[in-house]
């Protein structure tokens, strides 16, 4: 699973996700910066400030072939830290 911060209204093309920089691991936090997870999602101003809000768009690379049939529940955990300019 990729992800990538930005504010813009419509999901960004296949080509902006990055494999290594957007990649979601399974284990431990990875905190958004300038690069991992694209342009947004860190240092985002409280309101009244304009530009205070972010989209988190999600890209889900299934596999090409599985012998596994079960059902896998996929959870993201989203966690933020504070950020008072």
């Amino acid at each position: 699973m990729r992800a990538r911060f930005n504010d813009l209204f419509t999901h960004p093309p296949i080509s902006e996700f990055n494999p290594v920089n957007d990649a979601v691991f399974s284990s431990g936090i990875r905190w958004a910066s300038s690069t991992v997870f694209g342009p947004g999602g860190f240092n985002i101003p409280p309101p009244p400030a304009r530009e205070n809000t972010e989209n988190l768009w999600l890209m889900f690379i299934a596999p090409s072939y599985s012998s596994d049939w079960l059902v896998h529940t996929l959870r993201l955990i989203v966690t933020s830290k504070l950020y008072l300019p």
